[in-house]
Order: structure tokens, then sequence, then C-alpha cells
């Protein structure tokens, strides 16, 4: 074996004194705020976690980050040396993208006059869908736009939780968790809005693949890859994070200014194929390869 290749941090804290022994070459991989990570899914021996990780990263031939922001996250959280952090953006397949858009689909809504908000991610706290679920509150019980349609694809340990709230605020006939879907992009598609509302992120893929089916987008203003992914935004609306009024007034504006976000769509599947497609993606693993093991 030429190059180890962990792409999680829990890899990594098993595969840096493997290749210690070895001598093998190591290729750690960052996808998140590596704090938040720590905090949201480490609740023993976090600071033991910490000091540990911080030696395997800094005995990695590269640490690899998926965004810029997280890059720099990374050299602040755990001290790294500049030059041993490098960034590669993870890579979208437009061409699977466009093939699966082309499958029968569900109808997402029973009526053209609704408005579809869509999300897709896993059911977890990080992923932001309270706030999105009480900004519907909002929307649909206080401001009356009831053609307002919410569609959450994903599973995970908040369904039962977010179920509750649903029901709780009266929305089951609005706001609808639709478990997981092996072709969410037919579904992405359809909607009119695709709505980002995390709370951290490294580069959020659903986001850059939501840019892929041209629809306009939303995301909150996490740590890391929103700013990034939309230029300030430049391609798609930014909101502040955990604010469900600030994320119902963008979703207001949408709705209320339709053409001028629709407007955007086909620059920003143009962002993704030109700065996050799988060929640059996969030539610059390569050349990290080829860099590595020459």
């Amino acid at each position: 074996m030429d190059i180890i290749y962990d792409p999680t941090y829990q890899m990594t804290l098993i595969s840096g004194p493997a290749t210690k022994i070895t001598g093998t070459k190591r290729i750690s991989v960052v996808v998140n705020d590596p704090q938040k990570d720590l905090i949201h899914y480490e609740t023993r021996f976090r600071r033991t976690k910490r000091r540990l990780l911080r030696k395997r990263y800094q005995s990695a031939d590269v640490v690899l980050a998926v965004s810029k922001g997280v890059r720099d996250k990374m050299i602040k959280y755990y001290g790294l040396a500049d030059s041993l952090v490098r960034t590669i953006y993870y890579p979208i397949d437009t061409e699977r993208i466009d093939r699966l858009l082309k499958e029968p689909s569900e109808l997402l809504s029973d009526s053209n006059s609704n408005f579809n908000v869509i999300c897709s991610g896993r059911l977890h706290s990080q992923k932001g869908y309270v706030y999105l679920i009480e900004a519907a509150h909002q929307l649909i019980n206080i401001r009356k736009h009831d053609q307002l349609q919410f569609h959450i694809l994903g599973q995970g340990p908040l369904r039962e939780e977010l179920s509750a709230l649903i029901h709780q605020l009266g929305l089951e006939q609005s706001v609808h968790l639709k478990g997981f879907q092996m072709n969410p992009f037919s579904l992405i598609k359809q909607a009119q809005l695709f709505c980002l509302p995390s709370l951290f992120e490294g580069l959020p893929n659903t986001l850059l693949e939501a840019m892929v089916c041209e629809v306009p987008v939303l995301a909150t203003d996490c740590p890391h890859g929103p700013r990034e992914i939309l230029k300030q935004g430049e391609f798609g609306q930014l909101v502040p994070l955990k604010d469900p009024t600030a994320l119902a007034d963008a979703i207001e504006g949408t709705m209320l200014n339709y053409d001028k976000w629709q407007a955007l769509v086909p620059a920003a599947r143009k962002r993704v194929e030109e700065t996050f497609s799988l060929k640059i993606g996969m030539q610059k693993h390569e050349e990290l390869f080829l860099e590595l093991h020459g």
C-alpha cells in the first residue's frame, strides 16, 4: 500500500499510529468544522481526542480540507503549519445528477399553486431543521402564506422530535418529512426553492447539487461552505444561522421576487461546473497522489 487516505477524524485516530509503524504516506481529510465536529459528535474524552488528533494531523503528509474555510479553521484549531493543510473541493458528478433527473419521480405537490421549499440531509441538530420549521410556522400560521409547502428529505435521530414539533405547531399539512430518497434530485428539481438551514458544514454537497438541479438556493451563513460556494451571495441568498425570522423573511422575499432569484440559476449551475466538477476534483486528487507517490 502506497498511500492511506483517511476521510474522517475517527479514521485519522486509527491510521496515524499505523502509518507511523509502516512508513506509509498518509492524507488526512477534513470534511467539517473540526471544533464543532467534536462538540456535536463526541460526548466523552473530548480533550483527549483533540490532543491525539493534533498529533495525528501534525504527522500526516497532507491534511486535506474540503473548503478554504475548513482549512483556515484546521490551522487555527489544531495549530498546524500552513504548508501542511491544502484544499481540494469535494467533486460533484453533474453528469450523474443529469441522468437521475430524467428518471420518473413522484410529484412533489399536487397543486401548481403551491410554493415548494425543499431541504435534504440527515435529521440531526447540525442541520438546523428546528429553525426551518419555526420559520414555516411564522410564514404559514402568522403571515398566512397558505401556498407554502416544506419538504425535508432524509432520515436520522431527530425524526421523532421534528415530527412532534410539526404537530405542536399544527403544520402537518404543510411540513413533510419524506425520509430517505434514492433519487432526491428529481424532487429537488420540482421545488421553487432549496433551503440549507445548517448550523455548520464543511462543504455542503446538497447545496451544490441543488445548484446543478437549477433551483434557486437559500442557505444560512454558517461555518463553513455556503459563503464560499455562493461567493458572498452572488449565486444565492445567505441568512444568519439560528434565526427563524431571517429564514422566514428570506423565503417570503423569494416568493415575492421570484424572477430575481430564478435569474441566478444558470450562473449558479455554471459555477458548480467550473469550480466543483468531478473532472476538476479527480484531476487535483490524481496530482496529489502522484506527488506523494513520487
